[in-house]
């Protein structure tokens, strides 16, 4: 292996440490619940409205914020893979410098969680 191949492959693993510590992180400040779809909805509606409504639709379509694509509650409650463990640890720990850390509760970011589950179609 040539030096410049070793020293791209240190830096790689470095950064992909970091990038596992990050995650050991948001696991653990979230570890699943074993009632994971908990969380009261009206509450988490509450939150939406005075925490995240000034960048996410509460329905409908989402739209462009400060040059951003910023989707709306009902097309995060549309995608798939979004269980409700993994919506509690985007709200924690945002995926992106844009979207602000909220400083909430356990409880108020399982409640989060619960309103934009409840925004998802049935049998999704």
């Amino acid at each position: 292996m040539t030096p410049f191949l070793a020293k791209r492959g240190n830096a790689m693993s470095a950064r992909l440490g970091k990038l596992a510590c990050g995650a050991l992180a948001a696991v653990l400040a979230f570890p699943p619940q074993p009632n994971a779809q908990g969380g009261d909805a009206g509450k988490g509606r509450e939150i939406a409205g005075k925490s995240c409504a000034s960048c996410h639709e509460m329905s409908g379509a989402g739209r462009t914020y400060q040059g951003r694509y910023v989707p709306s509650f009902q097309e995060i409650a549309a995608t798939p893979h979004y269980s409700t463990v993994r919506l509690r640890r985007i709200i924690a720990v945002p995926p992106h410098r844009e979207m602000p850390g909220l400083s909430l509760r356990l409880e108020e970011t399982s409640d989060l969680a619960a309103f934009i589950r409840s925004l998802r179609a049935p049998g999704r």
